[in-house]
C-alpha cells in the first residue's frame, strides 16, 4: 500500500511540473530566444581564427664537382637554404606584428587587402642528429580572414625567391653554371678535334670499343651534363611549393554547437526561474495560512 502511495506521489509531482512548466511557457521561450540572441552576439563580437599550413621545398645545396676537369667550380652555401627561409618568414612575421601590412604586400608581389586579417606567419624545419640539412620547411599562418589563404602560399614563394641574399646566390648560381656549360663547350670541341684526328690516323679501337675511356663515352657524359645543368639553369629558384595552404571550412558547425549549449543552459535557467516564481507564491500562501492560524 505505501509503494502504491509513493507512485501516486510521484504522478502527481510529475503533473504539476508539467503544469507549472505549461502556465510558464513564455519563460521557456524568452530563455530560448535569449540563448539564440545571446550566441550570435557572441560569434560576431568574438575574434575567429583560422590556422593553415603550407610545405615548401628548399633547394639542396650544391657543390658542382661533377668532373675533375670542372673542380675550379666548386661551390658551397655559406647558410643552410631551410634556416635562411625561416629567417625570411620570421621577418616577415615582424612586420604583421607592427601592422606593416602595406610593406609586406609589396615584398609578397600582392595587394594589402590580400592580407586582410593575417594575424601571424612562422616556419619549422627538422635537422636530425647527424643527418644532413632538411629540404623541407613547413609554414603556419593565423588569420581571422579565411580568404587570406588563395594567396597566401604564392605571396610566400615570391617573398622568399626575391630576397637580396637569395637573388645573390641565384645570381651567382647561374653566372657558374653559364660557365660550366661552357667549359663542356670546349671540352667538346676539344673531344671532336681529337677524334678527327684519330680518324685521319686510321686509329677506331677508341671508337669502336664503348668503355669509360672512349671518346664516345666521355662525349656521351658531357652532353648529358650540359642537358642537366641547363635545367638547372632555367629553374633556379630557391623554393617551390610542396603543398599550398589549404582554405579552413566555416565555423558553421561550432556555431550549431555553440547554440544547442547555450540553449539548454538557458532553458535551465528558465526552468529555475519558474521554480522561483512558484517557490514564493507557496511560501507566500504558506505564510497567510500561518497568521490566520
Amino acid at each position: 500500500m505505501e509503494n502504491n502511495k509513493n507512485e501516486i506521489d510521484l504522478l502527481e509531482l510529475l503533473i504539476k511540473i508539467y503544469l507549472y512548466l505549461k502556465k510558464y511557457w513564455w519563460i521557456l521561450i524568452i530563455s530560448v530566444l535569449a540563448a539564440i540572441i545571446f550566441t550570435f552576439i557572441k560569434n560576431k563580437s568574438s575574434v575567429k581564427s583560422y590556422n593553415s599550413s603550407m610545405i615548401v621545398y628548399a633547394k639542396q645545396n650544391d657543390n658542382y664537382m661533377y668532373a675533375v676537369t670542372f673542380k675550379e667550380f666548386s661551390k658551397r652555401y655559406e647558410k643552410n637554404p631551410a634556416e635562411v627561409i625561416t629567417g625570411i618568414v620570421s621577418q616577415a612575421n615582424e612586420l604583421i606584428k607592427s601592422k606593416n601590412l602595406d610593406i609586406l604586400a609589396r615584398k609578397m608581389n600582392l595587394k594589402k587587402e590580400d592580407l586582410k586579417g593575417l594575424k601571424g606567419i612562422s616556419s619549422f624545419y627538422k635537422t636530425e642528429k647527424g643527418e644532413a640539412h632538411g629540404n623541407i620547411v613547413k609554414i603556419n599562418a593565423r588569420s581571422s580572414n579565411q580568404d587570406v589563404y588563395n594567396s597566401l602560399g604564392k605571396g610566400i614563394e615570391y617573398l622568399i625567391n626575391n630576397n637580396a641574399y637569395i637573388k645573390s646566390q641565384i645570381s651567382e648560381d647561374s653566372l657558374m653554371l653559364i660557365n660550366i656549360i661552357q667549359k663542356i663547350d670546349i671540352k667538346t670541341k676539344e673531344l671532336d678535334s681529337m677524334q678527327t684526328k684519330f680518324l685521319k690516323n686510321g686509329k677506331f679501337n677508341d671508337f669502336i670499343i664503348f668503355n669509360e675511356n672512349s671518346f664516345s663515352s666521355e662525349s656521351v657524359m658531357l652532353f648529358s651534363l650540359k642537358e642537366k645543368l641547363i635545367k638547372k639553369l632555367q629553374n633556379l629558384n630557391q623554393v617551390k611549393i610542396v603543398e599550398d595552404f589549404y582554405v579552413p571550412k566555416s565555423e558553421i558547425v561550432n556555431i550549431k554547437t555553440a547554440l544547442i549549449i547555450n540553449s539548454l543552459i538557458f532553458i535551465f535557467l528558465g526552468i529555475f526561474i519558474i521554480f522561483l516564481i512558484v517557490f514564493n507564491k507557496k511560501a507566500k500562501a504558506f505564510d497567510q495560512n500561518r497568521k490566520k492560524s
